[in-house]
């Protein structure tokens, strides 16, 4: 019989090959949609005689750092829509029947203060293939361009009326960043893998050096999947900038002086401390790489690294702290990835069946595996049309 965790890994092979190419964004990005036209989607005050609002949405050009109301800053709004945040603080929402007299019944104004108060302020961004992407809204339909829709205002105003985007280039909208968030943006329980430049992930290892002072070093391990809980950590915010990693048996990432007899470097990385609270050595400061990389600072100003033949007899690469500056090189660089939800959950309860009689063991694994199932089916469906719809990815 295959087991549940060969039944993930392999579910959790598949979700890790879905993507959402132009749809990657990361909360806080500053961005402009740039139409067919050339000129970009922009916040017009007055710019449309007897709306409802003052702030409607047309296309201007040239855009710099003097036009703040051409940029848009992206908010995760969660379930895989997008909320873009203008530069007053109110949101691009399709307002219905705001323009007497207008072509279509929906357009786009920045009108809405809190992107939670209603569906109308948010977005599913779908890849165009194109290196555009388009902007589905609560209706179903999508921001477009429309020219001459209005009796008196700009020539080309932001409506919220194509039905596809397909064919359609005036739904289609190029991205330029003025701003990429940083790498260094977590939310408090984000489970996430940190890869090092040799492609293999920083791992919780039980056992693997001998003569350690604490059983759990922490080495570099490929691959992973949804069966290697012990190369996933999850993120703690400490309250003052920094970060604690939690390792899957629930001790934290920390720093360990001279815990290793005749490593090359005094501090290596255990995962041994139960709370993090209890010293500066299980807390670190992540520092944005500028390259999709973050570097991690110990409490002693050194980095976390990956470190080659310091270890006689244990593993060939093994984590320590020791480079003072994250520039001296790659190996003191990780870039961050973050864990499927979905295959988090289902892990969760994975571990809950052992804890269970046979009866109810049975049903947990019938129900888990029809989950497995949908989970299967939603990512082959999402795959299949990936050329047509991406939705928002948060990229840590």
């Amino acid at each position: 019989m295959v087991s549940l965790r060969v039944l993930l890994g392999a579910a959790f092979a598949v979700a890790q090959t879905v993507s959402a190419g132009n749809c990657i964004f990361r909360e806080g990005d500053i961005i402009a949609l740039k139409a067919d036209t050339g000129k970009y989607v922009t916040r017009c005050r007055n710019c449309v005689v007897g709306a409802a609002y003052p702030d409607s949405v047309n296309f201007q050009t040239p855009i710099n750092s003097g036009t703040p109301y051409s940029y848009w800053t992206i908010v995760d709004a969660g379930n895989g829509k997008i909320a873009l945040k203008g530069d007053l603080g109110n949101f691009l929402a399709r307002c219905n029947n705001c323009v007497p007299g207008a072509a279509y019944p929906d357009e786009a104004f920045v009108h809405v203060s809190d992107w939670r108060s209603g569906p109308w302020a948010q977005w599913t961004c779908e890849d165009a293939d194109n290196g555009k992407i388009a902007l589905k809204a609560d209706s179903g339909k999508y921001l477009a361009r429309c020219n001459n829709c209005l009796k008196s205002g700009p020539a080309d105003a932001a409506f919220v009326h194509a039905d596809t985007w397909k064919s359609s280039p005036w739904a289609q909208f190029e991205v330029e960043y003025l701003k990429r968030a940083s790498n260094c943006i977590f939310k408090d329980g984000d489970v996430i893998a940190l890869q090092a430049d040799t492609g293999k992930y920083v791992t919780r290892c039980r056992n693997c050096i001998s003569g350690a002072a604490y059983p759990d070093s922490v080495n570099l391990q490929s691959p992973i999947n949804a069966g290697t809980p012990y190369s996933y950590w999850t993120v703690y915010n400490t309250g003052d900038g920094k970060i604690a990693l939690k390792g899957d048996l629930g001790n934290y990432l920390s720093r360990c002086n001279n815990c290793v007899p005749g490593a090359a470097v005094p501090d290596e990385a255990f995962v041994h401390v139960s709370d993090w609270k209890s010293g500066p050595w299980a807390q670190f400061t992540c520092e944005d790489a500028s390259n999709g990389r973050i570097a991690l600072k110990a409490d002693t100003g050194k980095y976390v690294t990956r470190c080659n033949g310091c270890v006689p007899g244990g593993p060939s690469d093994v984590v320590t702290m020791h480079v003072n500056n994250w520039r001296d090189g790659d190996y003191a660089q990780f870039t961050v990835v973050k864990k499927p939800v979905v295959l988090e959950i289902m892990l969760n309860e994975a571990t809950q069946t052992l804890t269970l009689g046979s009866s109810q063991r049975t049903l947990m694994l019938g129900s888990m595996f029809a989950g497995f199932c949908l989970t299967l089916v939603a990512v082959y469906a999402y795959n299949y049309r990936k050329h047509e719809a991406r939705g928002f990815q948060r990229i840590l």
